[in-house]
């Protein structure tokens, strides 16, 4: 009775597959498990089927009528995410997402919008492939802008198909502009992190301890956190740093 209960299943779902063209198999619900029992059919408007996840769920019959629609079908379950939020740290925006199961999953595209409608990718986050464990992965902004700043994770499959997340936002501000300086001796790359609280434009200069300029470059800004690297030729262990910016001069010593 189970196996024509399996059979009468996939037939189904491959009749809903047809129907729909190159819609996946998996975003058909039309398998609910009750109380981790028997599974029994549940009608999926036609106008609904984008809309909807099937989902592993929890009981045995369930788990086995997936396990043969994979098997028959070569159907490939979507990544299941159970959580997505961002965290604000000093001077970006950390995100932080767990999934629970994944099968077939290639990578995680992340999305970021300064006004919660137009979305422009920011990020790639290589992605498990299978996996029935919990998982966390992270991807770090280190442009967030002042004020509200929106994600949401595009999930790829290895055959391309993909799904989006919910749309999480963190607002991000700071009290006064400010800059950040780190020197790597070995490659001679000095980085330069600057917070703004406006697009303006503003000069960069790097002079040794006997006033000597070592290097000036001028920098367009965009409010938020602009990040630079600067390739610094010199044996000077201690550098100072100017930056103006209409008419405020900043300066700060870097020993290397």
């Amino acid at each position: 009775m189970m196996i024509k209960k399996y059979i009468s299943a996939i037939a189904l779902m491959l009749s809903f597959f047809q129907s729909f063209g190159q819609a996946k198999l998996d975003s058909l619900q039309i398998l609910k498990d009750v109380n981790g029992g028997g599974v029994v059919f549940t009608a999926v408007p036609s106008g609904e089927v984008s809309t909807l996840s099937f989902g592993n769920g929890f009981g045995v019959n369930n788990m086995a009528f997936i396990s043969s629609l994979r098997a028959y079908t070569n159907t490939v379950l979507p990544i299941t995410l159970s959580s997505f939020k961002p965290v604000k740290e000093t001077n970006s925006i950390k995100l932080i997402w767990t999934t629970s199961s994944e099968s077939n999953s290639d990578y995680f595209e992340i999305l970021k919008s300064v006004d919660g409608s137009k979305f422009n990718v920011v990020g790639l986050v290589k992605a498990a492939g299978n996996s029935n464990q919990i998982l966390t992965y992270s991807f770090n902004d280190i442009n967030p802008v002042k004020g509200n700043n929106y994600y949401q994770l595009k999930m790829v499959d290895f055959d391309r198909a993909f799904e989006k997340s919910i749309i999480v936002s963190s607002s991000f501000d700071f009290e006064k502009e400010d800059f950040f300086l780190q020197m790597n001796s070995e490659s001679g790359i000095l980085s330069l992190n600057i917070l703004s609280n406006k697009a303006k434009m503003a000069l960069f200069e790097v002079f040794d301890l006997g006033g000597r300029k070592l290097f000036t470059k001028n920098l367009t800004l965009q409010n938020g956190v602009n990040n630079f690297d600067f390739s610094l030729n010199t044996n000077s262990k201690v550098i100072i740093v100017n930056l103006t910016s209409e008419g405020n001069r900043k300066v700060k010593k870097l020993i290397n």
